[in-house]
């Protein structure tokens, strides 16, 4: 359910570009129309009201990351993971660990 609110409150920030806007129900966020889908890990929860002007859906996306230390990663396959920036952090370092492993140059061992 709160996972829906962060949803919710994402739409109207990058469906939104004028207040005419709101006279129509906002698109799911899930589907930007534009290719892309949306992932949010399960440990994602809280609603967010943010107020922006004149930003892309993709710098409105990144915007909320930062604020609410949450990383935004837009996937080479064309979707895109919100996940908590620690956890996300986790991953990276583990990924870089294992190619690490795998080469003869290695600042982990």
């Amino acid at each position: 359910m709160i996972r829906l609110f962060f949803l919710v409150a994402l739409t109207f920030v990058a469906a939104c570009t004028n207040p005419n806007d709101l006279d129509e129900a906002p698109a799911y966020m899930g589907n930007f129309h534009l290719g892309h889908n949306v992932v949010v890990a399960p440990n994602v929860q809280g609603s967010v009201t943010i107020s922006l002007r004149d930003v892309t859906w993709e710098q409105a996306l990144k915007i909320i990351g930062q604020t609410y230390d949450l990383s935004v990663v837009f996937e080479k396959e064309g979707y895109i993971r919100v996940l908590p920036s620690p956890d996300y952090r986790k991953e990276q370092t583990e990924l870089d660990k294992h190619i690490c492993l795998s080469s003869s140059v290695c600042s982990f061992r």
